[in-house]
């Protein structure tokens, strides 16, 4: 699942700062989250937010990380904890029925 959002326009050859964070993440999956400022001004420029699953690629199944990359993750994931919440989080995905 992803949610996009663009916010503001980026001009090319504009300087751009992207940040990356992981939100949450088990043995299978990984919840993580980017945001794009202008450098110019600071305006939020656009936001991504996804829950990616790991799969093998042997198996073509959803499978567990690694250990020395669920270590990482878990590392990261508790790093990342003390952050305050990013903007525009956690929007349920969907389609409207009339």
């Amino acid at each position: 699942a992803m949610n996009v959002d663009y916010l503001n326009e980026v001009f090319a050859g504009e300087a751009v700062i992207i940040e990356s964070r992981l939100l949450d993440g088990d043995a299978k999956r990984l919840h993580y989250y980017h945001r794009m400022t202008r450098e110019r001004d600071g305006a939020l420029a656009a936001t991504n937010e996804i829950v990616a699953l790991h799969v093998s690629m042997a198996t073509r199944r959803s499978a567990p990380f690694p250990d020395a990359t669920m270590a990482r993750i878990t590392a990261m994931k508790a790093a990342h904890a003390a952050l305050p919440g990013p903007p525009r989080l956690g929007r349920v995905l969907g389609m409207a029925r009339p």
